[in-house]
């Protein structure tokens, strides 16, 4: 049966009786009637009553498939339920949903809803961290996807693009947020799909399309930001704004991001606005500011964790260039600390490099070996900061300054960069 294709319940009943084997004598006595009526019903000469409808639903054991129209709308409603108990995490009270319209699978009447059910459950086995079956569920709905609705491909396009960003295949998942997000009248009540595309595009270091995705969302969602993920929204928003040096505004993004998490007590998300306020600093001179609000969200992230690392990495470049004598000693710990982490073991070893740049080598080494190592991961933010430092360093040397000054330009053109 094509998808979108639509039967009478008289027609439904037909194709469950030849399909099971029964004959029209025994339909007709499981309904109470003689074969005759049977023979009418199924010409279309007469239809069903109620009392006929829920014999013939216990006969086929069919009580929980949704078989009228009302019950296909209400099936479709759940099904927008357990969207949003997936999003929100809640996936306990998802899985007994789940459980309860799964029925859906063994019901042929109703092949799109079937499909719109693999690609929405989909987003649930990505939460659960069950990436394989989440694949098969979405391999087979994309061998229907010809046939199906716009709502169908909107529903598989976000999928798949969760998919590939769970698995950090952030290209492809960039390719189908985009398709996702080209389908209107889905993606524009849906502001996770432009924040997801905004996530995967920083993770390219394309800085201004992050903000043109945000952006979109602030702009036409700014009545609903009391979220957590509204929140986001606005942080991300001024975390990318320092990041093209628009601090001007990242730093009144940043305030508002503090008044909205602040009924909240979250303080998770609480340490990671005080992060970036601390980058935002350190990035306009603000050293002392800058270490200030870092010791603040050290406070909150577990130790040796992303979060503790990163927020300690840029507490150390603020020490160093505000001349504190706190430095070494804070740099001693963070290595023990990222000891078994290659990353990170390699940005603070890089921070001793910077510590004692007065030699050409510790010039070359962050050069050769830092700034390319970043340049390959695109991260973008971090490689600037080095070109600045070693602008400083060069600032006699007007070749390796102009050098210096062309490979800003290209990593400015690539945050600019329109498509990967």
């Amino acid at each position: 049966m094509e998808c979108g294709t639509k039967l009478t319940i008289e027609e439904k009943f037909k194709e469950m009786r030849i399909s099971k084997g029964v004959s029209q004598v025994d339909f007709a006595k499981a309904i109470g009637r003689g074969e005759h009526t049977v023979i009418k019903v199924e010409k279309g000469e007469r239809p069903l009553t109620d009392e006929e409808i829920e014999a013939g639903r216990k006969f086929f054991r069919a009580e929980n498939y949704p078989l009228l129209e009302g019950e296909v709308a209400g099936f479709k409603g759940k099904l927008y339920v357990l969207k949003e108990l997936a999003k929100e995490e809640a996936l306990e009270e998802a899985r007994r949903l789940r459980n309860s319209i799964a029925v859906i699978n063994d019901f042929h009447f109703e092949p799109e809803m079937a499909l719109l059910y693999k690609a929405i459950n989909a987003r649930l086995l990505l939460k659960e961290q069950d990436m394989d079956v989440a694949r098969e569920s979405l391999e087979a709905v994309k061998f229907f996807l010809g046939n199906g609705s716009f709502e169908l491909r909107y529903h598989y396009y976000y999928a798949m693009g969760s998919l590939n960003m769970y698995t950090r295949n952030h290209k492809e998942a960039i390719r189908y947020y985009k398709l996702a997000c080209d389908i209107e009248a889905y993606s524009s009540q849906e502001p996770s799909v432009f924040f997801n595309l905004a996530v995967c595009y920083s993770r390219f270091g394309m800085y201004f399309s992050t903000l043109i995705s945000l952006e979109r969302i602030y702009n036409n969602f700014r009545h609903d930001m009391t979220s957590t993920t509204g929140i986001m929204v606005v942080v991300n928003l001024a975390l990318n704004y320092t990041r093209i040096g628009h601090y001007e505004k990242a730093l009144m993004l940043h305030k508002e991001a503090l008044l909205r998490i602040e009924p909240l007590g979250n303080a998770l998300r609480l340490a990671c606005i005080l992060h970036n306020l601390g980058c935002l600093y350190y990035k306009t001179g603000k050293y002392k500011d800058a270490i200030k609000e870092f010791n603040k969200a050290l406070q909150h992230f577990t130790e040796r964790s992303h979060e503790y690392l990163e927020t300690l990495y840029f507490k150390i470049l603020s020490l160093i260039a505000d001349k504190s004598s706190e430095y070494n000693l804070e740099l001693d710990h963070a290595k023990v600390l990222a000891e078994n982490n290659e990353y990170y073991s390699l940005l603070f070893n890089s921070l001793s490099h910077v510590i004692k740049l007065r030699e050409k080598e510790d010039a070359q080494y962050i050069e050769d070996k830092i700034v390319a190592y970043l340049r390959d991961r695109h991260d973008y933010f971090k490689v600037m900061i080095y070109y600045e430092i070693l602008k400083k360093f060069y600032a006699k040397n007007k070749t390796k300054t102009f050098e210096i000054k062309a490979s800003i330009c290209d990593i400015q053109a690539r945050m600019m960069r329109e498509n990967i």
